[in-house]
């Protein structure tokens, strides 16, 4: 994996920025070699909705 990529996915940055950052000019690109570098947003993501719906 890109070191540069991984950071960025790390960091919040969204897959759009990721893919121009690393010149890819599609994004679908940006997540076909890398989707598991946005596997931990997903996962957080999951987990804030989890708690609103919980009225946390």
């Amino acid at each position: 994996m890109c070191l540069y990529q991984s950071r960025g996915a790390k960091n919040d940055a969204d897959v759009a920025t990721v893919a121009g950052l690393l010149g890819h000019s599609q994004i679908s690109t940006t997540l076909d070699i890398y989707t598991h570098a946005f596997d931990g947003r997903k996962r957080e993501a999951s987990r804030r909705m989890q708690e609103r719906l919980e009225g946390k």
